[in-house]
Parts: structure tokens; C-alpha cells; sequence
């Protein structure tokens, strides 16, 4: 993987730098789901240190408390999810799609895997967890049979 890493939204408005992240993982969550109007979304994680924007400002929409979305304000361009953990490190956790290095940032883990649509399941040996936390039990490890609730 590059020492950099470099990104931008659909119009190229904000871009940003960052360095290695810190994980790279599929989210489940409806919350996310709601956001970006996909099934699934794919995460590359930063603490807010390690991420440079430049260009236009982007808009921020506070989905719930403490937690902030991102995206362009000219073209829409989802551009993050940003928020605190509970020991109060900022994280800003960027869409995939926006890396020019997309095809280096390989997933690790899923998260939220319970709030998965029943019919939508990724084919790939990754741990699932119930929540975040990558060091967390996993729940199973591949896809769901038949791809049905509760057919793990």
C-alpha cells in the first residue's frame, strides 16, 4: 500500500490525503444503509489526524448525536462518517469508492452484521461482528446460508 492515500468526491471538489488507516471493514447498519441508499457500505478508517481535506468544506449533517455525515456540497458525494470512541479519539471513516487506491484497501471484518438486509450477504470469509468492535467475538465467520436471517 501506498504511504499516501489519496480520494476525492464524484466532482472532485473535496479531496483529501491521509496515511495508513487504521481499518478497513463492511458496514451493516441501517444507519448507513439510510445515509447512502445501499445495502452496504465499505469503510477506510482514519483517526482525524491522519486525514488532510482540501478544496471545498464539506456539509455535515449530525445523524444522531455525535455523530456527523459528511458529503459534497456540490455534487452530494458521501464522503464520511465521523464521530468519537468512547475514549474520545475522532474518527473519520471514509467511503471506499473515494480512494484512488480503492483496489489496495482490502476489508478485514464486517460490522453490525444482525442489521444486514435479509437478502444481501457479501461471499467473502470475514468475520461478522453484532457491533464495531473488530476485537470483539465474531458471530460467524463467512456469508449466511441461503442468505436468510438467522441461517448462519
Amino acid at each position: 500500500m501506498a504511504d499516501k492515500l489519496h480520494g476525492s468526491c464524484m466532482c472532485g471538489a473535496v479531496m483529501f490525503e491521509t496515511t495508513a488507516p487504521v481499518s478497513v471493514f463492511h458496514c451493516h447498519c441501517e444507519s448507513c444503509r439510510r445515509s447512502t441508499s445501499q445495502p452496504a457500505v465499505t469503510f477506510v478508517g482514519f483517526t482525524a489526524d491522519q486525514v488532510t481535506f482540501s478544496g471545498e468544506d464539506r456539509k455535515v449533517y449530525e445523524s444522531s448525536p455525535g455523530v456527523e455525515r459528511t458529503f459534497c456540497p456540490n455534487c452530494g458525494s458521501p464522503i464520511a462518517w465521523e464521530g468519537n470512541d468512547t475514549d474520545g479519539t475522532r474518527y473519520v471513516e471514509m467511503y471506499l469508492g473515494l480512494f484512488k487506491e480503492r483496489d489496495t484497501l482490502l476489508p478485514t471484518y464486517h460490522a453490525f452484521y444482525e442489521e444486514r438486509l435479509p437478502w444481501f450477504d457479501i461471499a467473502d470469509g470475514l468475520p461478522r461482528h453484532r457491533g464495531s468492535d473488530p476485537d470483539s467475538a465474531p458471530m460467524a465467520h463467512g456469508p449466511a446460508k441461503h442468505g436468510l436471517p438467522g441461517t448462519l
